[in-house]
């Protein structure tokens, strides 16, 4: 490939459930021939809880979300909270969370039986929205906990 172009790559597979996207994709370098062959990975996340985020449902006026929350550590993981940020959507129904707003910013709380998160565990909680213009997906999605 010379300098300044792109290549286009896919890959097809089969669903093994919801969680079913990869999450970070990465090419590299494998020798400066002129017949240089990417080589695909997925990254885990180094941090002791990861989201996962799938649209899995999306018509005209609305969508639907499932988010994963994934304890990749050794220990409980207690009192976790996911953020993202959605501009042109409105939530009008949700599950397994405190779901607030401010403006465009979310903060999603875990209800009192999902707050804590034992070790190799996941909670999932998720919502539907109204599309309210073409920038509706939620993006910038972050998960953390206080301990």
């Amino acid at each position: 490939m010379e300098p300044g172009q792109s290549q286009e790559l896919g890959f097809c597979a089969n669903k093994l459930g919801w969680d079913y996207q990869p999450q970070r994709i990465s090419a590299n370098v494998i020798s400066n021939t002129s017949h240089t062959q990417p080589s695909v990975s997925f990254a885990k996340s180094p941090s002791r809880l990861q989201v996962v985020s799938n649209l899995y449902s999306d018509w005209h006026n609305g969508f639907c979300v499932n988010l994963r929350v994934i304890n990749q550590s050794n220990t409980k993981v207690r009192d976790w909270q996911v953020k993202f940020r959605m501009n042109q959507a409105a939530i009008n129904n949700s599950w397994n969370g405190n779901f607030r707003s401010q403006g465009s910013q979310y903060q999603v709380t875990p209800l009192d039986w999902g707050r804590v998160i034992e070790p190799g565990q996941s909670q999932y909680l998720g919502f539907c929205a109204n599309k309210l213009g073409s920038d509706y997906q939620p993006r910038q999605i972050s998960v953390a906990s206080r301990g």
